[in-house]
């Protein structure tokens, strides 16, 4: 069992692998966009900023941006150096991403996000009351962060 546990692990941190082996996760997606286009579009939101947690090497990332909400500037956060390396090389020009390597439980941000979404990610997280409240604290939901988006680009 540790063997097969060990593979996924580098599976999963290995971009180019993971992106061979995620069709699963690329499922799930469509599924996920679905849902995040519908809340958008029920609760009358124009997201200007958009966080995608566990954003891996970037394929979601991009899509949303490109396919959904192409006015917004989006914000990938990974724990993986190495998808994190791989999503910013595959930048294309004038697309508003930004990539972080962050764990969700610490990582802050100066703006509050609109919308908020992660595919295939949460359930690795080992904290996840503190990964959620983190989140939520990220939102416009929450008091704590700031609203003004003065000078973002």
């Amino acid at each position: 069992m540790e063997k097969k546990i060990k593979e996924a692990e580098e599976i999963f941190n290995i971009p180019h692998s993971y992106i061979l082996h995620s069709s699963a996760q690329r499922k799930q997606a469509d599924f996920l966009l679905f849902l995040m286009n519908t809340y958008v579009k029920y609760f009358n939101i124009k997201p200007e900023l958009i966080l995608d947690v566990g954003c891996g090497p970037g394929s979601l990332t991009k899509y949303v941006l490109k396919e959904y909400f192409s006015k917004a500037k989006i914000i990938g956060v990974d724990i993986s150096k190495s998808s994190i390396m791989k999503a910013k090389e595959d930048i294309l020009e004038n697309y508003n991403i930004e990539y972080i390597c962050s764990n969700i439980e610490d990582f802050r941000y100066p703006f509050k996000f609109d919308v908020v979404f992660s595919n295939a990610t949460m359930h690795w997280i080992k904290d996840q009351e503190k990964a959620y409240s983190n989140i939520h604290d990220l939102t416009f939901f929450s008091k704590k962060s700031p609203s003004v988006r003065e000078g973002m680009n």
